[in-house]
């Protein structure tokens, strides 16, 4: 259960490791990662039931984002490194000045 993003590694994982092992059954459904971590919390995956240190995410991959834009009068946009991660913490937004 869980993101989507890593649902066509995981079906790779799977496929693999289910062609080395026997009467193993493995089910991972990409239902986002919020309602996978609810679902895991709320005890409907059976295996919640046997963690007694509680639960922690672990990342298992990585992707890229792309920022586009369309700003009239705009030609050149160059954004610092600041910029972004500014963009992402919301303390940059439409109208901003000082950007460009």
């Amino acid at each position: 259960m869980g993101a989507s993003f890593p649902a066509s590694f995981y079906q790779r994982w799977v496929q693999e490791l289910s062609r080395k092992t026997r009467n193993l059954q493995i089910d991972s459904q990409s239902v986002g990662s919020g309602v996978g971590i609810e679902r895991f919390t709320q005890g409907l995956d059976e295996q919640i039931a046997r963690v007694r240190g509680g639960v922690f995410g672990l990342p298992m991959t990585a992707g890229g984002i792309v920022l586009a834009y369309n700003l009239a009068g705009v030609e050149n946009l160059r954004l610092s490194q600041k910029n972004y991660a500014d963009i992402f913490l919301g303390n940059i937004r439409r109208g901003f000045k000082g950007i460009y």
